[in-house]
């Protein structure tokens, strides 16, 4: 599970929004830098991954 909520709406709008990442970006631009961005795009991609392999749907 996601605990930071910056990280879970990034990750919200990158993915369930189906977003594109240029656009992620520019989206929070205002609020962040591009690379945060993508540190809290890679931190997201491992919590949920970490969720994934606790609850046993991925190895």
């Amino acid at each position: 599970m996601i605990q930071d909520p910056d990280v879970k709406r990034i990750i919200e709008h990158r993915f369930f929004k189906l977003k594109r990442y240029s656009t992620t970006v520019v989206y929070f631009e205002n609020i962040m830098s591009g690379s945060t961005v993508d540190r809290y795009i890679d931190n997201g991609v491992g919590a949920i991954a970490d969720s994934l392999k606790l609850w046993g749907i991925i190895s």
